[in-house]
């Protein structure tokens, strides 16, 4: 491996890894802050209110989604699958020829 495609290879690693620590980040701060509001709701004595169960419900969407774009997502639709999707569209054009 060269110097250049270590550096790149060095990069793409680096993303991956920021991508996922944010990701466990923000899941530590919606519960913390999920926690904390309802916490807050239960000791006032209201119980559980829709606010409470609304925000983490919408809230708890979002980090599914983040967590589908960092693990998911990038196994489906990355350089790697496209140049093999393309790799097989040239052996299939080659053999119907």
């Amino acid at each position: 491996m060269t110097a250049p495609e270590q550096d790149d290879a060095y990069e793409k690693a680096r993303r991956r890894v920021r991508t996922r620590l944010s990701l466990y980040r923000h899941l530590a701060t919606y519960a913390a802050v999920v926690g904390a509001i309802l916490f807050i709701d239960l000791v006032t004595g209201g119980g559980v209110s829709g606010f409470v169960l609304w925000f983490a419900a919408i809230w708890g969407a979002i980090i599914v989604f983040q967590a589908a774009n960092t693990f998911v997502f990038p196994l489906v639709w990355s350089r790697e699958t496209e140049e093999k999707m393309i790799q097989d569209e040239l052996r299939r054009q080659q053999d119907d020829s």
